[in-house]
């Protein structure tokens, strides 16, 4: 009987760890229409504290720099993550990638993702509703060919 619970306990804590061991720090991108845009919410599996991002309100290349606050994973955050935009009429395909420590800068002790559009867009970017996301505001840049006025025949 001792023998089958401690099988059965030591079975538990084995799971237990194994879902640790490929915790994911990327849990969600959400996409909602806003007046002249769209609105982003990148949800993350642990608490965070919105730091700053890089450049501060266009381009397709976006650095969003953050502090974990309460780890619901046991740190480090090994693996390398990606996730890809919902389909959406609303904004370019993007994708969210993070990388641990030092993927855009290597002297900082912070955390940063990496959300890179197919073309150029115009944004805002403020911590989200709750400590667990960043909401991005989001504007698509003109392409060249819209903003050229068509030649008259």
């Amino acid at each position: 009987m001792i023998n089958a619970l401690v099988k059965l306990i030591f079975t538990c804590l084995i799971l237990g760890l194994a879902q640790f061991a490929n915790a994911q720090l990327l849990d969600e991108i959400e996409i909602n229409p806003v007046a002249g845009g769209a609105e982003v919410n990148i949800r993350f599996a642990s608490q965070i504290q919105y730091l700053r991002h890089y450049p501060k309100d266009k381009g397709d290349k976006i650095q969003v720099y953050f502090r974990l606050l309460a780890l619901d994973t046991p740190e480090p955050l090994q693996a390398q993550e990606q996730r890809k935009s919902p389909p959406s009429d609303l904004l370019p395909s993007f994708t969210v990638s993070y990388s641990p420590r030092g993927s855009c800068d290597a002297a900082s002790s912070n955390h940063c993702v990496v959300i890179q559009f197919s073309r150029p867009v115009q944004y805002k970017i403020k911590p989200g509703k709750d400590a667990y996301s960043v909401t991005l505001q989001v504007t698509a840049l003109s392409s060249p060919e819209t903003t050229q006025p068509k030649s008259e025949k």
